[in-house]
Order: C-alpha cells, then structure tokens, then sequence
C-alpha cells in the first residue's frame, strides 16, 4: 500500500507542516521538508548533497518555489515561516500527497491541476521534479524560483555573517535546456536545468525564514537565502517536463529514463513473491535509504537521518535487518569490511 493523505488533511498546517518526507540518494544525501513545503528544520532542503560520502553534507538548494501564472492572477504553491506570518500558503492549495514509491504532491488552482513529483537518484547527487499538468483549463507559466543556502547541514546562512556571496554566474541555452551555474563554496555548483524555460536575472537576499522546531529545541533558527532569479516555463493541459538539479557532472541522459532507472531499481529491491504494495515491501523500500555508499568504494549504514551519519555500533545492531533478511548478502560483507578496515585498538574510528 502506498502513502496517501487526503486534502483535508494536507490543508491543515498543524497537520501538513508537521508531517514529513525524505527521498536520500545512497551516499549520505537527500531531499527533505514537510508535506506543506515550509521547512521546519535546518536539515531540509531540496537537494543536499554530501560532498566526502557520507559525510560532508550540504544544504545547496534549499527551495524551487513554484508560481501558476495566468494573466493578471499569480497562485503561488510554496509555504514559509516569516517573522509573524506564514507565506506563502500553498498548502492551501494541496488536494493529494502519495507516496509511491516517490512523494508526489496534487495541487489545484486557477483551473490547473498540477503533478509534482520528486526523486533522489540513488548513488548520484541528482535531484529530479517532475512536474505533470493534469489539467488546465487555458495556457498558463510556471515560475520557478531557487533558493540557495550553500551550507553545512548543522549550520544556518546568515548575510550578516556570511564571507560567501553567492552571485548568478552564468545562465545558457542548450537546446530546449536552461542551465543556471551558481558558484556556493569554491569551485562548488549546482544546475537547474528545465526544459523549454527562460530566466529572468533577478539575483537578491530573500530574509529572515524561519524553522519552528529549531527554535522548539532551543537552537537558532533563522535563516537568509539567496535567488539568482525566476524560471519561467510555458505550459499547457498533459504537458510534463522535468527540471533537475545537480552536483559535479550532469548526466548526459534523458530524464525519463533516469526516472525509470530508479523506479525499477526500487522496484528490484522487493524479493519476487513479495506483494509490492505490502508493508512488508514499503519496509524493504525504507531499509534501502540506511545502506550508503562511504567513499570511494565501500559501504556503510547511516544511523539516522538528518544529522546521524555511519556508527559501528548501530549499524551492526541495525545489519540483520537491513541486508540479511532483505537478501543483501554482498552489501553485508562490505558494511563488514568497512568497519573492520577502520578498527583502531579495538574500536572503530571512521573520521
């Protein structure tokens, strides 16, 4: 069975800004918020990346805030914690969330029915949104905004503080490809790349969000982030297009074939004559997020996410049930390996 809540629940911000999802991409990265889209913790982020996996972990891209746009009328869909408000509040506009197996989110508004879908792609620090319009009752544009972070996990950016300003530094066209290059710590970019688009350079400081359960737990819990601009996509009824976003070397294929490749792959992982939509199925599924790659060759078991990274102790505790009872025999021996190549006087010693 997949993961559904209904709309009146996700219109419910005590219920949809408390509930969340995570997609992680085997090397100690991930894409992470609640199912309203307003980050609550300085751990979520649309795509972080770990840069010594699984260590090393950065909060690049923290939003891609979307927009409908129709004539004089703008809906936006993304959700934030500001000083005293919420805003935007796209919740609101939240009809569906599933999870199946990627988190997949159903907005309406001004006649459109919109389709988002986001998948980390395992052991790539690739990021995919699809974005699929059900419906539209006329020609519409969907703006796009990043907003940037660049910053340890366990960190927050602020200007006041900050010895990096991050600054647009080049945006092309290759062929029907927006590639939008931002340079966040040294020679570190990322790139947004979506179809049949146009940017509009509108580089600036966006100021003061707030994440509730940092100032719950007692921590700082403000942040500045900075946008290089708007994406601009035309769009139409059945129209689908994928923007991706990437670190290092962007793969050099077509996206609905990265989409399959995963799919498959986390299809592959559900022994055959297990029911795919069982429990039993979702947990194999979920087990798969712990086992990581440790650089350059071995693996290794993160013990929890979002701030854990790989303990000898409870990854072996944690071993039976991630590789043995899931048939993961050779990755087993290799969680073995790592810690064993790491043992110093008795204990393990991973730094």
């Amino acid at each position: 069975m997949s993961s559904r809540l209904d709309s009146e629940s996700l219109r419910d911000l005590a219920c949809s800004g408390h509930l969340e999802w995570l997609e992680t991409n085997g090397l100690g990265g991930w894409s992470s918020s609640t199912l309203s889209g307003m980050h609550t913790r300085r751990y979520h982020g649309l795509f972080v990346a770990a840069l010594d996996p699984p260590v090393q972990r950065m909060v690049l891209l923290s939003r891609l805030d979307e927009t409908i746009v129709q004539a004089e009328e703008r809906v936006e869909l993304g959700c934030a914690q500001f000083p005293g408000t919420v805003h935007p509040r796209g919740y609101e506009h939240l009809v569906a969330f599933e999870q199946d197996p990627f988190p997949c989110f159903t907005y309406e508004a001004a006649g459109v029915r919109l389709v988002k879908t986001i998948a980390a792609l395992h052991d790539r620090n690739t990021v995919l949104i699809d974005y699929y319009v059900e419906q539209a009752s006329r020609a519409f544009a969907l703006e796009l905004r990043p907003l940037l972070a660049g910053r340890d996990v366990h960190e927050l950016r602020r200007l006041s503080r900050t010895d990096v300003r991050l600054q647009l530094r080049h945006a092309q066209f290759v062929g029907d490809t927006l590639q939008v290059l931002v340079p966040l710590v040294g020679e570190l970019e990322i790139k947004v790349f979506a179809p049949r688009a146009s940017f509009r350079d509108e580089p600036a400081w966006w100021h003061d969000f707030q994440y509730v359960e940092e100032q719950r737990r007692g921590y700082d819990f403000e942040e500045d982030l900075w946008t290089p601009g708007l994406v601009s996509i035309p769009a139409f009824s059945g129209d689908r297009f994928t923007v991706m976003v990437s670190l290092g070397s962007f793969p050099d294929v077509d996206p609905a074939s990265l989409w399959q490749e995963e799919r498959t792959r986390r299809e592959t992982l559900v022994a055959p004559g297990i029911e795919p939509d069982s429990r039993v199925a979702r947990m194999v599924r979920a087990a798969d997020q712990f086992v990581v790659r440790r650089a350059p060759r071995s693996r290794t078991v993160i013990a929890g996410y979002p701030w854990f990274s790989d303990w000898g102790r409870d990854a072996m505790i944690a071993l039976p049930g991630l590789c043995l009872v899931t048939g993961r025999h050779e990755d087993a021996r290799e969680i073995f390996l790592t810690f064993l190549d790491h043992l110093s006087d008795g204990q393990e010693d991973l730094a």
